[in-house]
């Protein structure tokens, strides 16, 4: 009898577990009904690159504008560098899916994003870089962050007396910009 109420009370103890990781999980990946429409419009700011990379500005003008479509799990997310006269443009959009956000390029390049709180990440790699874009949403402004750096692991410790190997990566750029809305 003991051995099946220890039995019971395992089972009864994971599932109490399995529904309260449930629970948090959904709590913590679900979003406002105001994202991303309380924060339509055009925000502007300067974004900051550290550090420089030579034949660049260190520094430039920066716009992200979140506009309606007709469908209501969809935003045009329009990314623009640079004033008007030598624009980098990148028309995106950011779609609501079955799990989570998407940002689809419109050229057959999709970034996963994940929602937390107020923030959006999207971490992905290109040409052997590892990057981690971090937007977080606020009252009044919009912060734009990007950093990463190469793949490849600066130091590998741990690994003996029973612990897990340790990988450390260099983060080799930072880029933010503190965007506020147009008036």
């Amino acid at each position: 009898m003991w051995k099946v109420y220890q039995l019971l009370r395992t089972n009864v103890l994971t599932i109490v577990f399995y529904c309260f990781s449930l629970c948090l999980s959904n709590s913590l990946l679900a979003q406002p009904d105001s994202f991303p429409q309380n924060w339509y419009g055009e925000w502007r700011g300067v974004m900051v690159m550290e550090p420089p990379i030579t034949g660049y500005p260190s520094s430039f003008p920066m716009m992200l504008s979140l506009a309606p479509t007709d469908s209501a799990h969809i935003t045009q997310y329009t990314i623009q560098y640079r004033d008007e006269k030598d624009a980098d443009i990148r028309a995106y959009l950011l779609k609501k899916g079955l799990s989570g956000w998407v940002i689809d390029e419109q050229n057959d390049i999709i970034l996963s994003c994940s929602w937390f709180d107020n923030v959006l990440f999207s971490w992905f790699e290109i040409q052997e870089q590892s990057i981690i874009c971090k937007i977080t949403f606020e009252k009044d402004i919009i912060l734009y962050e990007i950093f990463g750096g190469g793949k490849r692991f600066m130091y590998k410790t741990g690994d003996k007396n029973g612990l897990p190997p340790v990988y450390t990566y260099d983060i080799s750029f930072y880029q933010y910009a503190r965007l506020s809305q147009d008036e």
